[in-house]
């Protein structure tokens, strides 16, 4: 549908993002669930606060999952859910159950990644192989902002 390039930086790119603003994320009028989730008047129990940020945590999860591992920075996310309705503190909440954050943008955590399920084939082992290698990829990328390929290969081929 959409090609997007993450840069070192972490930053999504796209030719043709569908929505015209240039970040590399589509955001179409029916992808705005703002609606949806309880507002934060309703939400008087601990209880009701705990299952609005997990139907959140829902819905990013699908977002990030959208992009095939594309990362998107806060500010996109923010704005695709109204302040009104989804205060700051239960956004990063839940974008901390399903997120992990590399260098200001969030990346779909590797347990969630349905797109490492489905691309490759093998067992059990080899895509928690994949899921650990992945992890180790991020976590160059927040360290160093880039990733050498030449040793992550040689890396790869020692396993």
């Amino acid at each position: 549908r959409n090609s997007y390039v993450t840069s070192a930086n972490g930053n999504a790119t796209s030719s043709k993002d569908g929505d015209g603003d240039g970040d590399g994320n589509s955001m179409d009028a029916d992808d705005h669930d703002n609606n949806e989730l309880a507002t934060p008047a309703n939400l008087n129990t601990s209880e009701a606060m705990e299952r609005a940020t997990a139907e959140l945590a829902t819905k990013l999860t699908t977002l990030l999952q959208n992009g095939n591992g594309t990362m998107i920075p806060y500010r996109v996310i923010r704005s695709r859910f109204h302040a009104d309705n989804v205060p700051d503190d239960m956004l990063t909440t839940a974008l901390s159950s399903c997120a992990v954050l590399v260098r200001g943008n969030f990346a779909l955590k590797s347990t969630l990644a349905q797109f490492l399920r489905t691309s490759m084939g093998g067992g059990e082992s080899r895509r928690k192989l994949v899921r650990e290698l992945r992890d180790f990829i991020l976590l160059l990328l927040n360290m160093h902002g880039r990733i050498q390929r030449e040793r992550l290969i040689y890396v790869y081929e020692t396993l």
